[in-house]
């Protein structure tokens, strides 16, 4: 079996920061297959004080944005402003030398559960399986985590 979409770049590294409020990306290189429509991830780039113990501060600043055009070979305008600042790693100096990066989610084939919220769909791959799938999203299928299925049910009480 061999499945595939649409060649797509991606991730990018952005050649600017990018603060709140702001429409447009400009990447350091031109990506491949970007679109209009497409889904983007900036990543949280904070580096938050954390309280002792604590992992994280509760709060998340990655967001999903949508292109709206792709003008040029690397600029990308969104169809909303970002709500946070994704800022890049700084010198001891204040000077910024790494930007931070952009992922790019949409596929153009997407394998996915029919009722997600029902039981999902699952992929079998086996050992002599000859399968080739790229630029394929599989969203929505089987279990999500790798724990020991745990399949104890409890009532309102606990029990």
């Amino acid at each position: 079996m061999t499945i595939e979409g649409q060649a797509k770049t991606p991730w990018s590294a952005l050649a600017t920061e990018i603060h709140a409020g702001e429409m447009a990306l400009l990447l350091a290189s031109a990506p491949d297959g970007w679109q209009a429509g497409d889904v983007l991830v900036l990543p949280d780039t904070r580096q938050p004080t954390l309280a002792a113990g604590a992992e994280t501060d509760g709060y998340s600043h990655t967001e999903h944005v949508t292109i709206a055009a792709v003008t040029g070979t690397n600029l990308v305008t969104l169809s909303a402003p970002v709500q946070f600042d994704h800022l890049g790693w700084r010198n001891q100096q204040g000077a910024v030398e790494i930007h931070p990066d952009v992922g790019n989610l949409s596929r153009s084939i997407v394998l996915q559960s029919e009722n997600p919220n029902g039981t999902r769909g699952h992929v079998l791959l086996t050992g002599r399986s000859d399968v080739t799938a790229r630029n394929v999203e599989l969203l929505n299928l089987g279990r999500t985590k790798r724990i020991p299925l745990n399949s104890t049910t409890r009532d309102a009480a606990g029990t």
